[in-house]
């Protein structure tokens, strides 16, 4: 495949992508509304740690998924079909047994942790055990899906990707309509559904690729060969994954400790917002990273770079786009979401974890382009232990008294080191890779970005009562400084005309 066919490939799996981030964001919207709603402020937030708890064991997945997809992209860029067949074998071999693992282990520990140090109302801790039950089995669900999401992925199939999403969406839609019209205990109610859901998708993934995919064969015994390259990589990956899930859900804890579950809820809205807004930019993630892998793979070593870049000043400049109008109309915003059901703190954790995850967009990059290359070890300790101390700093300070906005202050710093540290481990790696290069051509251009971003969109606020007129204004200012920024002083010559190849794919589509 030649570079001009592969850069449309990019932008037509980044337009099935979208399409799918539409419905799956407004669908979301409205059922996160509803479920709040429905449930109350209290069960809203007891099934989200109970849940957040559970998820934490879910870096398991993410850790094998990245190692999965990287071992078939090797394949596919080699253009070996046995050796991506062995991949596939594989991979669902340990997952099988990694499901088994990960489900005893969850048991011994959740089953202590919800009983005894969760903080809950006693009259719902027996549902909040049946929830947690409920958790595991989708977990263990998710674990054993990942082969074949990340065989879809790999392959390109973004549109069926993109298809399963949408599905799992309006599964979810008919699960609040479902939660609505009974009047036995809501809680319950929306657990069991969210299982069923689980179980659907799985079937989704798993029959799609039994057919579609005829000359992969699953044998049932993994190669030897490969067993031990993928657990040894695999076991370095799981250190991100960890390091993020003890950033993300043991902050969720912490925030329970000390604050009970009002304001567990007001952070997962807040981590809801941010997600969605990520949304965004992991569609271009996603539709580049396999492109990246297989040319690093098939020793198209500056193409990998060059893809590395463009992802990452793309992918900021897009989430920057969308993040600072959100972060000036937060309050409107939300009240116009959740129709006044705001909980406290849920405006200020948004704007900071947003923050979080703008940083974060210039880093994934980094992480692919060190995966690709297969050598992670030093890469993955020395970043996964910066991002760790998120939740011991966060203690601290909560500890030291301040409020729970500093928690997230420290996530901020901490994200921030990372990123450079991130770039120094990676150029280390990566021989063609120059740390004043990216720091000149990507972070920099990209920080001077925003600011002049904000110091637009910042003027409407300042002049304007807030209003629906002021938060159109607000955007429609964030797209035309944020697109003359981008073509002017961010995007080199490259990157503006993949954005004009994707512009003219999404054109064509339509037509």
């Amino acid at each position: 495949m030649n570079r001009v066919e592969s850069d449309r490939r990019i932008a037509r799996n980044t337009l099935f992508l979208y399409v799918r981030m539409a419905f799956v964001l407004l669908i979301s919207l409205y059922t996160t509304r509803t479920v709040l709603q429905v449930l109350g402020i209290e069960d809203y937030g007891i099934y989200n740690v109970v849940c957040g708890f559970v998820s934490m064991f879910t870096i398991f997945t993410v850790a094998f998924s990245f190692s999965i997809t990287r071992f078939y992209n090797e394949a596919i860029g080699q253009g070996d079909s046995e050796r991506l067949s062995a991949a596939c074998s594989t991979a669902f071999f340990i997952q099988c047994i990694l499901a088994f693992l990960v489900v005893a282990t969850v048991e011994a520990a959740g089953l202590w942790y919800v009983s005894s140090r969760m903080v809950i109302p006693p009259d719902r801790l027996g549902t909040a055990m049946v929830i947690f039950q409920f958790s595991v089995v989708s977990m263990a669900i998710a674990i054993v899906q990942a082969p074949f999401s990340a065989l879809i992925m790999a392959k390109e199939h973004m549109d069926y990707y993109a298809l399963v999403s949408v599905a799992n969406a309006v599964l979810n839609l008919i699960n609040v309509f479902i939660l609505k019209s009974l009047s036995c205990d809501k809680l319950l109610v929306w657990g069991i559904l969210c299982l069923l859901a689980s179980i659907a998708v799985f079937a989704m993934y798993f029959l799609f690729c039994r057919l579609r995919f005829r000359e992969l064969r699953l044998t049932g015994t993994p190669d030897r060969t490969m067993f031990g390259k993928m657990l040894s990589f695999s076991g370095w990956s799981i250190l991100d994954p960890l390091a993020y899930t003890m950033r993300g859900q043991g902050c969720n804890m912490v925030l329970n400790s000390f604050f009970g579950p009002v304001v567990n809820a007001a952070y997962s809205l807040s981590i809801q917002v941010s997600n969605a807004l990520e949304q965004f930019t992991g569609n271009i993630s996603t539709a580049f990273t396999p492109q990246l892998q297989q040319s690093y793979a098939s020793g198209d070593e500056p193409r990998a770079l060059s893809l590395t870049f463009s992802m990452s000043k793309i992918t900021f400049a897009l989430l920057a786009m969308l993040s600072v109008p959100l972060v000036f109309e937060m309050d409107y915003v939300l009240d116009l979401w959740l129709k006044g059901s705001v909980p406290d703190h849920t405006v200020s954790f948004a704007s900071l974890i947003i923050a979080v995850k703008l940083i974060d967009t210039l880093q994934t990059p980094l992480t692919r382009l060190t995966q690709a290359t297969g050598r992670i070890r030093s890469y993955m300790i020395w970043a996964s232990l910066l991002v760790s101390l998120t939740l011991p700093l966060g203690y601290f300070l909560l500890k030291a008294g301040l409020a729970a906005e500093s928690l997230f202050c420290g996530m901020v710093l901490i994200t921030f080191l990372n990123l450079l540290l991130s770039l120094y481990l990676a150029s280390r790696t990566v021989a063609s890779l120059s740390f004043g290069e990216y720091l000149r051509c990507v972070i920099i251009p990209c920080f001077f970005h925003i600011g002049v971003v904000a110091a637009v969109v910042i003027v409407p606020s300042l002049l304007m009562e807030s209003s629906f007129l002021r938060l159109v204004l607000t955007c429609l200012l964030s797209v035309a400084a944020s697109v003359l920024m981008a073509f002017c002083i961010l995007l080199g010559r490259e990157e503006r005309a993949r954005l004009a190849g994707f512009v003219k794919q999404k054109i064509k589509f339509r037509h």
